[in-house]
């Protein structure tokens, strides 16, 4: 994603790696996973928005990737207990 700076007149640009929107999603899956009422919901909605992240231009598809990285890498060093967000009960 490009940014353009008000305070330059929009000539400043700034390549933002790492999709921390891909990231989030791509957790909520993994967390979610073993709750199938809501597992395909969660699947497809990540999926769509993993998706427009780079069909609306937000993210380029490098950043996407570095983002699935990011949050494999946040999976390898937390203990799996930290993940599972949906882990709680109603």
């Amino acid at each position: 994603m490009i940014l353009g700076c008000e305070f330059c007149g929009g000539s400043l640009d700034a390549i933002i790696v790492a999709s921390a929107v891909a990231a989030w999603a791509l957790l909520l899956v993994g967390a979610c996973l073993h709750r199938p009422i809501v597992r395909v919901f969660i699947i497809a909605l990540n999926t769509a928005v993993i998706a427009a992240t780079i069909t609306t231009g937000w993210h380029y598809v490098t950043d996407v990737v570095a983002g699935i990285v990011v949050c494999i890498i946040i999976c390898l060093v937390t203990k799996p207990s930290e993940i599972h967000l949906c882990n709680s009960t109603p």
